[in-house]
């Protein structure tokens, strides 16, 4: 056999019982836990990182750092696709026209190789979709070269 308690008891108890054990009004705390995991695409490698925050201030502060880096990347991913954008094919014709059809680094030309329009100072890095910024590699030096100048 069950019994229910009327709302007004149930109240009347809880206070008494916070009253006797002197806990006062209840003081909520705030605590967030962040885990990231990552595992390799072939499953070889893993690792996983863990950040707790706790109290109001920290994750207060904690959530607008992280908003300002994103907003930051936001816009830097904006710029670089807006200077990858600027690559038209007339541009890459008249690099191309400029530079002989050849490698500016092996020489090698068209009939021999796939030629690539290249950045000499990377988008990653500032620079821009300029014609005194771009070069004519072939695949093998374009590739070989990444992001570095």
């Amino acid at each position: 056999m069950s019994a229910t308690m009327p709302q007004n008891w149930f109240n009347y108890i809880e206070h008494k019982l916070f009253q006797n054990n002197k806990l006062g009004q209840p003081n909520p705390s705030m605590r967030i836990k962040f885990v990231v995991t990552y595992t390799s695409p072939m499953g070889r490698n893993s690792y996983s990182r863990c950040l707790v925050l706790s109290g109001v201030d920290e994750i207060s502060q904690t959530i607008v750092n992280m908003n300002q880096r994103i907003q930051k990347k936001s816009a830097e991913a904006f710029q670089r696709e807006r200077e990858r954008s600027k690559m038209s094919l007339d541009v890459r014709h008249r690099v191309l026209e400029r530079d002989g059809r050849g490698c500016k680094y092996c020489g090698r030309g068209s009939d021999v190789v796939t030629l690539h329009v290249d950045h000499i100072r990377p988008i990653s890095k500032g620079g821009r979709t300029e014609l005194n910024n771009l070069q004519t590699l072939c695949a093998d030096c374009n590739l070989g070269k990444s992001n570095k100048w």
